[in-house]
Formats: structure tokens, sequence, C-alpha cells
């Protein structure tokens, strides 16, 4: 595969394929009919013989499966360990005891696997003996591992820096223990649903050598296999042209074995029978339908005891077809089960020993047909054997002794972000165990994690493991501000503490409610100084002041918080009904900035009032509203254009998935039964300040509500919507939507949206660029999964031609001037003009005039580009000889930026709709087998969310501002009620910046981790794109050592240590 790589012309790719096997990937169980040419190469070379040089020179034949799921049906414990089997028989610790076994046996067998999560998780529990075996047959080969990551991303909602991450961490793990054979030479992705250009970009820049997918679109799929395109080279990225390029194969049965074929004991397949004196011989007709095969043995275990007839103990039959849970010794999960089922069997034991009169008690412990699996059954009974000895028995039997099992359960303390945690780290070189959070950001990253569609108890679950690891890394995360902000000659260091809030979302932290005095220390991890608006909630009978790392006062403002939030039942704990704003300027690159909030108590409380106002903002940017506090046009730079934002929600469709015309909307897909139902703006309240203004809507149904919010010095809009708990007493699943329009933005059809929040693909309603699309859904099936931002551009402009030589210019947006006359008529000089307009055509003062007939030049009303024009003559003076023709150019566009991945589309020219909650009540028949209705406190769930809205701004600066919403700063506090903030800052730094100077703002520094012993993993990155009109998007060179002495001396001494 490495030499098709970037070949272009996929027949040669297709004549090639008989050289490197498209079958050399892929799956978890894998069987091979191989050569001996393998062990000739090895009895030659010292070095381990691994990958595609084990293939050189022959051809191979294989037979592929399937993956494991890390958390669906069961959760990511319950899978490994094999328990809650009434659920679905699935135990991954015996698929892997069982394949390591049969490869040790047969050298003829090989095995692939993919989920780095599920092996590692398996390999720290096996001996020494077992660990060297799985070595030897991984350097032989015989055990390969694709894919790598942690566990199978989804491809559709998952950031690229969350994909990153949790490659590397895999990665990492197969490299540090087994070496380059273990390295994964295909992504391997059979299972997520659908499939981005990102993570084939991913891919090809990662050095894997092939994609192999198994989902698709079931049009495309059969255009593809009629067509005979299965196979392609995926052109993975625009801007970095064919270093994102990777050969992609698509998979022709999914993941699932040919119809007869299956052989696992969970399929029920017929078993090959090859003896011809059985009358269930039927090998040649197996042999005709599929060629070649393997042989397969079977074997029948039957016990038969007195007691228990035949059958083990209930709750004791571990077998495959049991249905029982297995026996789970790992204290640290939530499976863990040792300790009871011990006590029960000792009461087992002694049931049955009063029942005879010797002390050698039989104890059955099988059934009809069992053992077909025998690991499975045997790994159980080692378990209870080594945790129930002879002696033990004995004891307890004599002695009636209590058997106990000490359980701890760690306790932690708050929550912190992975991206935050690995650069202190790293900046600190504390060396912290950061695995917990890695592991985390992994196993949230698999496909049915993310997506939600995972069983209601699987979800509880992943929430359990990210709070339980990211409350795990505070400590670490507070040591290293600790070591950068505390003064070496302070004493009191323990009695500073830097808390996060993990419900600021919903105005809810309990330092900055009941501190009277507190610190405020922000994180930047960023590259570049960032600008940074606070809000926490407060008591309201207190006058707060703020004090920079200066001691200086800044300005303040003090807002309520909306009802919708203060009547959440969640938010029981809070009793704050206000919240204070501050602007935090320039938080350094890779810093820390701290401010001292001081309140003060007074006897005279002025609370907020609302404003009576029909515009917020500035002349650079501002709203425009309409009575009942509804948006009615938005100023960008002096231009106005009508917009409106609404909320809206389609009626979830139902019905019994028979087919797909009947098909329920649920987890995994969206069908609308109907057009979207609107929902007006009902009342509004306008709070209008110094740093921000904002509205607060209450709407026609209780159910949804928003803040509009335009902070001072911006030029974007900051929706704020709280929507649920949605009401399903009416019988009716609800899917609510967010839309935003501009009227007269021709899109015509097109728009834009993320992949995996990096580089932007185009969009067209109802079209697929690869096969005639058939509309069948025509809401659905235009909508895409939105990580970052989705964006409408229209561009618009004007041209005249002329037939001589005239003099023109453009004196107000969207018009031409043209001379044509110059006279003298009534003794006064006169001097005719034609004047062409385009309304709404915004081109800013810039137009365009021939050079002589042949090239255009740009011009710019009063400017001239090499000295700083006067103005004298407003008219005259930007007139410009036009000898064949002057152009007007505009482009006028929209964008909204996401903070979490949701669907989007834009279904009418102008408009943009973004879906931002669900509650249905039936299941779509896709596999989870349950309806999609979350609950809290007996009620829907209330989600809260942004939308950031521009209107008519460049690319460039919509991908810096989405690189600052997504890696915005992170909040910790400190009490501080025994301080002021002059002891404050004699004992604590209030500045830190790992950076001497800034990066430039179109590079950003993905990666910075404390890596092996001695080594830091430094990831730079361009994130503008190659399409960006302006120069954002040129390459960029960074002398590391001048710009980030800080950071060099603190990445020196980490690799001294």
């Amino acid at each position: 595969l490495r030499s098709v790589r970037y070949v272009k012309s996929i027949s040669k790719v297709v004549n090639m394929r008989v050289l490197c096997v498209v079958g050399i990937v892929l799956g978890i169980s894998l069987v091979a009919f191989s050569y001996p040419f393998a062990e000739k190469l090895r009895a030659f070379t010292k070095e381990p013989v691994c990958g595609y040089e084990l293939f050189a020179a022959k051809i191979f034949f294989f037979l592929i499966q399937h993956h494991d799921d890390v958390g669906w049906l069961k959760t990511v414990d319950q899978y490994y360990w094999g328990t809650k089997s009434n659920i679905q028989l699935a135990g991954v610790q015996f698929i892997l005891d069982s394949v390591v076994r049969e490869l040790i046996a047969d050298p003829k067998k090989k095995f692939i696997y993919v989920e780095t999560a599920f092996f590692w998780k398996w390999w720290t529990k096996q001996d020494d003996l077992v660990q060297k075996q799985v070595k030897l047959l991984v350097n032989e080969g015989r055990l390969e591992f694709i894919g790598g990551a942690w566990s199978m991303n989804d491809e559709a909602v998952a950031h690229y820096t969350s994909t990153i991450d949790q490659f590397s961490w895999g990665l990492r793990k197969l490299n540090d223990t087994f070496g380059k054979c273990a390295r994964p030479r295909v992504g391997w992705q059979i299972d997520p649903f659908g499939h981005s250009r990102e993570q084939a970009s991913l891919f090809s820049q990662m050095g894997y050598d092939g994609f192999m997918f198994g989902r698709q679109d079931y049009q495309d799929k059969s255009h593809r296999l009629d067509t005979r395109q299965m196979e392609m080279i995926w052109q993975g990225s625009e801007s970095i042209g064919t270093k994102g390029n990777i050969f992609t194969h698509a998979l022709y049965n999914t993941y699932s074995a040919p119809s007869g074929f299956c052989f696992d004991i969970l399929c029920g397949e017929a078993p090959l029978v090859d003896d011809e004196q059985s009358p269930e011989y039927n090998i040649h007709d197996k042999v005709r339908l599929f060629i070649p095969l393997r042989k397969r043995t079977k074997g029948n275990i039957f016990t038969h005891a007195l007691y228990n007839t035949y059958s083990a103990p209930s709750g004791f039959c571990f077998d495959i077809l049991c249905g029982e849970a297995p026996l789970v010794d790992d204290e640290q999960s939530p499976e863990y089960n040792i300790h009871d089922k011990i006590e029960e069997f000792i009461g087992y034991v002694k049931g049955q020993a009063q029942s005879y009169t010797t002390n050698n008690i039989i104890i059955t412990m099988g059934g009809d047909f069992t053992y077909q699996d025998a690991a499975y059954y045997f790994k159980s009974l080692d378990k209870l054997i080594r945790y129930f000895s002879n002696s033990l028995v004995h004891r307890r039997l004599l002695h009636d002794d209590a058997f106990g099992v000490g359980e701890a359960l760690n306790e932690t303390e708050n929550n912190l972000g992975l991206i935050v945690a690995k650069q202190l780290d790293t900046l600190t070189h504390t060396k912290a165990d950061l695995a917990p959070i890695k592991e985390a950001v992994g196993i949230m990253q698999h496909h049915d994690a993310i997506t939600g569609t995972e069983k209601q108890h699987v979800a509880y679950d992943y929430a359990r493991i990210v709070f339980s690891a990211m409350n795990e890394t505070n400590k670490a995360t507070e040591d290293a501000i600790k070591k950068l902000l505390i003064k070496e000659d302070n004493g009191h260091a323990d009695n500073i503490v830097f808390y996060s809030c993990l419900k600021l979302n919903m105005s809810e932290c309990e330092i900055s409610e009941r501190a009277q005095k507190f610190v405020i220390t922000l994180y930047n991890p960023l590259s570049h100084h960032v600008d940074f608006n606070v809000r926490v909630p407060v008591q309201g009978a207190l006058k707060y002041t703020v004090q920079n790392g200066s001691g200086i006062e800044i300005p303040t403002q003090i807002l309520p918080i909306h009802p919708a939030i203060l009547n959440n039942p969640s938010r029981q704990y809070s009793t704050a009904r206000v919240e204070l704003v501050f602007k935090a300027a320039r938080i350094p690159p890779f810093g820390l900035l701290s401010y001292f909030v001081t309140g003060t108590p007074t006897d005279v409380v002025y609370p907020p009032q609302p404003s009576d106002m029909d515009f917020i903002g500035s002349t650079k940017f501002g709203l425009k509203l309409n009575p009942n506090g509804s948006i009615r046009s938005v100023f960008t730079n002096g231009k106005e254009s009508t917009f409106t934002q609404e909320f809206a929600y389609y009626i979830g469709a139902s019905g019994d998935n028979r087919v797909f015309e009947r098909r329920s909307s649920g987890a995994y897909i969206f069908r609308n039964n109907g057009s979207a139902i609107p929902v007006t703006v009902e009342n509004s309240k306008l709070y209008n300040g110094a740093l921000v203004s904002e509205i607060h809507q209450t709407f026609s149904v209780d159910w949804i509500n928003a803040v509009i919010r335009v902070y001072k010095d911006t030029d974007y809009i900051d929706v704020q919507w709280i929507v649920g708990p949605i009401p399903i007493d009416d019988g009716n699943g609800k899917e609510v939507i967010s839309r935003y329009t501009v009227d007269g933005l021709a899109n015509r059809n097109v728009f834009y949206t993320d992949s995996n929040g990096r580089e932007m693909l185009k969009r067209i309603k109802n079209y697929r660029p690869t096969w005639n699309y058939e509309v069948n859904e025509p809401v659905s099936g235009n909508y895409y999964p939105i990580t970052s931002r989705i964006s409408l551009k229209a561009e618009s402009n004007l041209t005249v031609l002329v037939d001589r030589a005239e003099g023109g210019s453009s004196l107000q947006d969207g018009q031409i001037e043209l001379m044509v006359r110059k006279d003298t008529i009534d003794g006064n000089g006169k001097e005719v003009i034609s004047r062409y307009t385009v309304d709404g055509l915004a081109n800013r003062n810039v137009f365009y005039t021939d050079s002589n007939g042949r090239e255009m030049l740009k011009r710019i009303k009063n400017y001239r580009p090499t000295w700083n024009y006067e103005v004298n003559e407003p008219v005259s003076g930007n007139y410009y000889p036009i000898t064949s023709r002057i152009s007007l150019k505009a482009e006028s566009n929209l964008t909204v930026l996401v903070d979490r991945a949701e669907g989007g589309s834009s279904l009418q020219d102008g408009q943009i709709e973004l879906m931002v909650h669900r509650r249905l009540l039936h299941d779509d028949a896709f596999g989870v087998g349950e309806a999609l209705n979350e609950t809290e406190n007996n009620l829907g769930l209330i989600v809260y969310g942004h939308h950031t809205v521009l209107v008519n701004r460049k690319s460039s600066h919509e991908s810096l501002l989405q690189l600052e919403k997504f890696h915005a700063p992170w909040i910790f506090l400190s009490p501080a009620n025994e301080f002021t903030w002059e002891t404050w800052s004699h004992m604590v730094k209030t500045k830190y910046s790992g950076l001497t100077r800034s990066l430039p703002q179109n590079v950003h520094v993905l990666t910075l981790e404390a890596w092996k012993p001695g080594t830091v993993l430094l990831r730079l990155e361009h994130i503008m794109e190659k399409s960006n009109a302006d120069d954002s998007s040129r390459p960029v060179q960074v002398d590391i050592q001048v710009r980030c002495n800080s950071l060099a001396n603190s990445l020196a001494e980490s690799v001294s240590h």
C-alpha cells in the first residue's frame, strides 16, 4: 500500500492491489493461509520481521471480521468483564484470552485487533509468561494492531484535536510496549456512522497507508458497487495537497460475515461438518459457496453431579450461554463483585454440606452443551478457586469466619480539561499522572459515546468516567499553578487553593457566591494574547470591585440571571440571582492572569434595571430591535442587513420501523414529521451597560428561552439558549432548532460546514458530488454535522463597460458613476454623469478600474497606498480614468460558531438552522433499543448552549475567533476572605507567561505535552485554509528559541529532569 499512496490512476491502484491485498489490514478476528516465507526471512536476520515485510513476494488471502465497542449496549467495564449478559453476550477479556491461546497453539493463525482501550485493560492483568508470548506474536506479525487509537472514534462530531490526542495515547501505549512491529499501518473505521475528509487527512498525516470503512450512504454504496468505485484515493485536504491523500477501501458487507458463514458461538450458523458418514455432512456444499475454508472443531463437555442435577449453582454458571455475571476482582471497576460472589458461594457450599456426612463436597459446574468456549468458563473458575482456597473453605465451614475484601473509592476534588492539564504539567515539569483523563477523553471519542447512540445506563457510566478522571487531574493542575505563581518566600502555600466551578454554564459557583473576597485566575491555552469576558455568579447584596494584577480597579457590570436558569431544579444549591461581569484584557500566551474581587456590604442595593431602547451596540457593530425585543437588523461597519433569529421545533416521526417510510426518529437518525413549528418572542427585557448589552427573551412556549448579548469592542452576537424540559404530554417527540436569517443573502443553495473542526467543506442542497442523489428526506437529508461552524456566502458585483475613455468612481457603496459629457449651458459649466446602483452591494469603499484597458487595479475611496492622503476634493479626488471598465465586488456572509457538535443545514437562501435539543418517544430500530428520552429530576433535560453569530466578516477572522472560542481561558477561583490585594500579591504572582512573545495568530500550538522521560511533544499547526483570500493563509516561519524563551527554558529544565 505504501507504493500506492499517491498513485492518481485508480486502475493502477486496483491492479497493484494483488501485491499488497486489500485484506492486509483488517478486523478483529482473522484467519490467514500463509507461506513459510516469513520463517525463512527471520532465520537470516536478528531484527523482528513484521508488517509488510512478512508479505513480500507472496499473495495472502484473508478472512476478516469486526471490532469491540468501547461501550454501547453495555458499559466499558460490562463489555470487558462480560457482565450483564442479559443485555448482550459479550466479554472482551474472554475474546483476547481465547485468541491468544489459539495463536500460540497454531502458527498458521493470525489475528488483528483494533481498540487499545480494551487491549490495554487486558494486557495489564496478564502474567509475565502471557506477556512474553504476546510480544512474540506481535514480533512475528501474527498479532497485528490496526487503527490503534484508544477507541474507534466517531467521524461526524469528534473534534480533530481530541482525535489526535486519543490516537497519540493509544499508539504510544503500543509503541512503548511492543516497538515498531505494533505500529498500525491502516486506519480501521468500520462502524462509525459516516466518514469525514479530515479523518482521511489525519490518517495520511499520521503515516497510515490505507483507510478502511464500513458504513456509507446506501445510495452512495449502490452507485459505487455498480461502477466499481469501492476503492479510491481520498484527497483529504485542499490546503496540504497530496500530503492528505490516502488509499481508501469501502467494505463490501459492512463488517459482517457472509450469510451462512459466521462461525462464532453467538451467530447460530451451522458449523462445517466434513464427516461423510454424518447426516449433517455439509462441507461440499459450503466449499462450493465459499473457498477456501478452514475446518473448525467443536467439543462439548457434559458434567453430572447429584446435588444440583448437573447444573452449576445459581449465579455461578460461567459459560457464555448462561447469562451469569463473571467474577470481577478489579476494585476500581464499577462492576466489582468478587466479595459478594465469594460470600454467596460460601453460603451455597454450607447449604449443600448440610445434606452430606462427608466434608468432600462435589459442586457441579456445567450444563447442557456448556464449555463451547472453555476459556470463558475456566477463567472464572480460576478466580473462584484463587479467592476460595481449600484451607479457606475448611476454616469457613468450621468456624464461620467472615471474609472481607477492602474496597477503596478514589475521592477527588474538581475537574480540569486535558489541554490545560498537559500544558501546565509540561511548563512545570511536574510529571503528573494524566493517564486517567487521557483515557477518558479517548473513550468519549468512541462512535457510540460522543454520538449519544448508547443506552442510557451507559451514558451515565460515560459521565462517571469523565467526571472521575477530570477530578483526579485537579490536584496535578493545582500543584502546577502553585509552582508557577506562589513566591518562594511564601510560607502560606497550603492555605491557597485553585478550584474550578463545574456549573458556571448554569450560573452556579460556591466560591464566588459565598466568599466575600476571592481571586479569579485565568489560564490561556493559546500561543497569543487573548481578551476574555468573565462572568461569575455573586451575592446581590454586595457591591463589587475588581483589581487587576497591578492593583488598579477595572470596570465591572452586574447583570441579572435569566429566570429560566434561576428556576432550573438542578440549581438547588445556588442562591445567586446576579452575575458579575468584567473584561480580562491580554491574558498572556500559555499564561496566567489573576484578578482580585472584593464584595463590600452596602445598605443601598441597586438591582439591574431594564432599559427602553431599540438599539444595542456601537456604530461599528450593533443590533436594531423590534418592539417585542427580537432582532430586526444587524449593523456591521455601517452596513445594515435585515437579520432575524428564531426558534422552532420539528415533530419527530414515529412508526413501526418495518420499512423506511415508517422509520421513527431516534438516537441514530433524524426524521421529521412535517415542517418546523415556529415559536415567537413573547416578552423581553433589555439591560444596557458599559461592558455588555443583553436581551433576556421568553417565548410562546415556556421551555424555550434565550439571552442575546453584544459585548463592547466585539463584532459578533452571542446567543445563549436555554431549552427544556421538552414536554411530551401530547404524545409527540420534538426536535428543537435555532434559525438565523439574513434577508437578501443569495447563497443559491450552497453552504459550508467544517470537517471535524478544521477545514471547511462545500455543501449543496439536495446534491451529492459523486452520484445522482435521490431526495427522500428533504430536511434531514440535507443535515450535516457541525463541529465548529457553518457558513453562507454570497458574492455580488456590478460592472460597467465603456465605449470610450471616461472618468469614473464609486462614491457610495453599491454605486458607480461615470462622467459622460462636459458642456456650458446658460453660461454655467455642466458635467453630466450616469449612475448605476445596486442596493445592498457592500463594496466597503473598494472598487476596481482598468489600467489602459488591460489589468484591473484596486482603488479605495479617500486613500492612496504610498502616502497619507489628505482629502481636499472628496469627489474629483476619487475619480480615475476608465478606459474599458469599472467594477464593484462585494461578499455577504453569515457564519454561526457552535460550542458543541450539532446537526445543521441551510434549507432556504440566507438561512442557517441548527438543532439544539431532542426528546423522542420511539426507538428507531438501529440497535440501541431505547427511545432518546433522557430525564433529570423526573423531567426532560434542560440544555444550555451558545452560538456565536458573525455577519459579513472575513473567513480568517472567523477561523481565529473559532480557535479562541474553542480554547477559551480556563477559570480558577481561590477563596480570599483573609487577604487584601496587597497581601495576596505579596505572596502570589498575578501574572505568568510561558512565551516571551506571542506566536503569529495563524499559528496554533496544537500539542504541548510532556512525553517520555527527557522528551516533550510539541505540535504546531497553521489554522488558516489555503482558500482564504487574504495573506493569513501564507506559510509562516517561527523561531521557537526567540519567541518561546520562557517555554524553551521550561522544556530544557523538563528534559534535564
